[in-house]
């Protein structure tokens, strides 16, 4: 019975915010419960170094005319984030599962973009290399929460999100298999 009063006092909201990436948000009545893992997925244009890796790069924030940005500096705070390659398309695209271990602003953006491998769509970060040209690619970000776990009595609360039409679409074009089986594979603990 605790185990159902813990899932009583959990709100998910799942929305698209203005940069259409999809983020998932808990809120609690009581406590504020530690979200143990997040997975992401993103599609990135061209190949990252490795097929999976660590990015420790720590991230400070700038200002600027264009906004608030992060970028990679010494002082800044710790940021860490897990990726894997799940596809390539040739040496065009890949499509990466990443796992921040750490929260800061644009992280997984930043860290990409560090890689060699910008979000498609991300110019904040990428620039004009961040856009795959082609009738069935959309310029908008290709960055998505797939999937949240949060701990719960005996065995954690795991919450999965669909892609949206605009990577689905990708997906499609790319011939991507957008439900592939086993996909919610987390790459680090915490």
């Amino acid at each position: 019975m605790a185990s159902a009063r813990w899932l009583c006092r959990l709100c998910f909201v799942f929305f698209f915010n203005d940069t259409a990436t999809t983020e998932i948000y808990t809120l609690s009545l009581h406590d504020a419960l530690p979200i143990s893992r997040k997975l992401y997925w993103a599609l990135v244009v061209g190949l990252p170094p490795a097929d999976a890796g660590r990015i420790a790069l720590p991230l400070a924030k700038t200002g600027g005319a264009a906004g608030e940005r992060m970028a990679a500096d010494a002082e800044g705070k710790t940021a860490i984030t897990h990726y894997a390659v799940i596809e390539t398309a040739g040496a065009r695209a890949a499509w990466l599962a990443l796992q921040p271990g750490t929260g800061r602003t644009h992280q997984i953006r930043v860290h990409c973009a560090a890689l060699g491998a910008p979000i498609q769509g991300d110019g904040k970060y990428g620039g004009a290399g961040a856009f795959l040209k082609g009738e069935g690619i959309a310029p908008r970000l290709h960055l998505h929460a797939r999937a949240i776990e949060l701990p719960g009595g005996g065995r954690p609360l795991r919450v999965v999100a669909p892609l949206p039409p605009h990577m689905r679409e990708t997906w499609a074009f790319l011939g991507f298999d957008p439900d592939p089986p086993g996909d919610v594979a987390f790459l680090a603990d915490g």
